[in-house]
């Protein structure tokens, strides 16, 4: 079951990198910038931490021994704000 599931993390990674839209080039700080303050962004970045806080402080000390799903997904939540 193990190598089952390290394959299709890797099909499936796969996948979406050879799927992605094809994204604009950044030329500046500025550029960065100015993406990283949209209101959208802010509430996305806001309600990630919130969820994640929420299952490191009161979910995993309940559930974590018993639950993996626990820590994959605070560690989803946390990696998809990079």
């Amino acid at each position: 079951m193990g190598m089952l599931g390290c394959l299709l993390c890797i099909v499936g990674s796969t996948e979406i990198v050879l799927h992605a839209p094809q994204e604009k080039a950044l030329n500046s700080v500025l550029e960065i910038w100015l993406l990283a303050v949209q209101p959208a962004f802010l509430l996305y970045t806001a309600s990630a931490i919130a969820v994640a806080f929420f299952l490191i402080l009161y979910c995993a000390p309940r559930y974590g021994q018993t639950n993996i799903f626990i820590y994959i997904g605070i560690c989803s939540i946390i990696g998809s704000l990079t």
